[in-house]
């Protein structure tokens, strides 16, 4: 919802949504391609013009909200140290619960009153 520094940086509020099928199949296929385990973020981006997906990035760690993964239903943190401990004994699973809502109070209050246009959100 909004990033620090303002419009393009790391999620400072933000909340979980339902993913539509297609984007979870498409990030799993990339996943396999890649023969890559672990925690990874792929970012999508729709062209509001062309109304199409792009990927905009594929980050092979954990990001700064990770923690509202257990609010949503889906504990990553937790699932990558069970996978550590005992690997291969991990079911598949999906967000459960959606519209959880995450902050970084300081830094949102910052970019709120310091570097947003009033006029623009």
């Amino acid at each position: 919802m909004r990033g620090f520094p303002a419009k393009f940086g790391d999620c400072v509020v933000g909340k979980s949504l339902h993913v539509e099928k297609w984007v979870r199949q498409l990030a799993k296929k990339i996943i396999q391609k890649l023969n890559y385990t672990g925690i990874a973020e792929i970012e999508l981006m729709k062209d509001n013009i062309s109304g199409r997906y792009y990927i905009i990035e594929i980050n092979p760690r954990s990001w700064s909200w990770v923690g509202i993964t257990g609010f949503s239903g889906v504990d990553i943190p937790w699932i990558a140290y069970s996978d550590f401990v005992s690997p291969n004994s991990l079911q598949y699973t999906e967000n459960t619960k959606f519209n959880v809502r995450y902050s970084k109070v300081i830094s949102d209050f910052l970019n709120v009153n310091f570097r947003y246009n009033k006029t623009d959100g």
